[in-house]
Order: structure tokens, then C-alpha cells, then sequence
């Protein structure tokens, strides 16, 4: 398998047919070198897609505008300010934006987004209260997972039945085992039904790890502890 770094923008011009047909497909990662970011660029590279580096704002904008980009990975320190989020959007306009709280979060959701234009951006929601969001599947997807904490009656039916619908176990372990203990906690407090939908979404491990995560929160939670 090539590695993220050898799939540069002159690579997939010259890569022959196979980079050719990928063309079309292709993921800027603005932020590469972390653990995490190879590995999910390994997974997107098995998939058929291109990767592609870009060192700052400048560099992501042209390749937006120079080709037909599936999604970008942006970090908070690439970005800048808001000024900069409208200097990556106006590089295209067709792209559409995809709003994360932390860059795990964002690798996450836009693995689920691939194949349509996104641009998932680490930062708060809060923090950008003049945006329109353009709610497509996997921004719902990732808002039932928030409304998980404290979710109740059909609220929650909505939340889980979301979670189910995840179409990988292991992104579905990695979103939980980011949840606070506390919000977690609620969800299970909530009865039997709301565990049960809660296992059936997870791998047997990865349930029985989160209610371990739970016990030992509550536990040092006790007054005396």
C-alpha cells in the first residue's frame, strides 16, 4: 500500500490510470504526520482514494480550486480566525462544512462523509453562531450522538437508533470511548433498553470496557474517595 506521503498532487497526475481514476476522489489531509492521521489516510487509501498534503491555507485553497477534492482535514492552527474558514470556503463554494469540537472527532465524522464535498473544521459550534449548517446524514449522525447525554423518551430512541446506524463498529467504540463517564453514565442510567441498544451498537469488548469506564467514575465520585 503507497504511503499518505507518496501521494502528492504531481503523484496522482502522473501515477498512471490507477491515480486517474482516483482523481476524482481525492483527500487533502492540511494536517498529516499524527498517528492517527496516517492511519485513517492507510484506511482511506484502501478505498480506492488519493491523499493529499497541503502546508498551509494558501496551498488547501489552490487544490480546491485546481481539482475535485472529497474532503479536507483542517486544524484549528491552519485556519487561524474565522477569516481564514471564509478564505477555505470561498476557494469553492459547492463545499460543504462539517463542524467538530475536537480534530478526533473530525476524522471520525468525515470518514463517515467521504465521497461528498466536506470540509470538517475543529472547532466549536459555539464559537461560529453565524453559520448555516447544511444538515446532510452525517452531520445528523454526529448530533444524535451530542444528544446522547441526558437524552430521554424518544429523544433518546432517535439518538440510538442514529448510533446503530453507524456503519462501523470500530468508529462506533471510537465515539463512545470519547464521551465523558458522566454523559455515558446517564445513558445507562436510563434502564435496560437504553443498555441493550447501547450493547447492540458496540462490540461485546467495547461495551463491557465503557461500564467499566462508568463503575470506576462513579466510584471516585463518592464522597471520601
Amino acid at each position: 500500500m503507497p504511503s499518505p506521503e507518496a501521494a502528492t498532487p504531481s503523484g496522482a497526475a502522473t501515477g498512471g490510470r490507477a491515480a486517474d481514476r482516483r482523481r476524482n476522489a481525492s483527500v487533502l489531509t492540511a494536517d498529516p504526520g499524527a498517528a492517527r492521521r496516517r492511519r485513517l489516510a492507510a484506511d482511506v487509501l484502501a478505498g480506492g482514494f488519493v491523499v493529499r498534503t497541503a502546508p498551509d491555507l494558501d496551498s488547501a485553497c489552490t487544490m480546491l480550486r485546481t481539482s475535485q477534492v472529497s474532503a479536507v482535514f483542517c486544524s484549528v492552527e491552519l485556519l487561524g480566525s474565522s477569516a481564514g474558514l471564509d478564505q477555505l470556503m470561498a476557494a469553492d463554494p459547492r463545499v460543504q462544512l462539517l463542524l467538530g469540537a475536537a480534530p478526533h472527532e473530525v476524522e471520525l465524522v468525515a470518514a463517515l462523509a467521504l465521497g461528498r464535498p466536506c470540509v470538517p473544521v475543529p472547532l466549536p459550534v459555539e464559537n461560529l453562531p453565524w453559520l448555516h449548517l447544511h444538515l446532510d446524514g452525517a452531520i445528523a449522525r454526529r448530533q444524535a450522538l451530542d444528544q446522547l447525554a441526558g437524552a430521554q423518551g424518544r429523544e433518546l430512541d432517535r439518538a440510538l437508533t442514529a448510533l446503530a446506524e453507524l456503519p462501523y463498529r470500530d468508529a462506533k467504540a471510537q465515539l463512545i470511548e470519547r464521551f465523558d463517564e458522566r454523559y455515558v453514565g446517564t445513558l445507562l442510567s436510563q434502564g435496560d433498553r437504553a443498555a441493550a441498544q447501547l450493547r447492540t451498537a458496540l462490540s461485546a469488548s467495547s461495551f463491557r470496557q465503557l461500564c467499566d469506564r462508568v463503575d470506576k467514575h462513579r466510584k471516585a465520585r463518592k464522597p471520601g474517595k
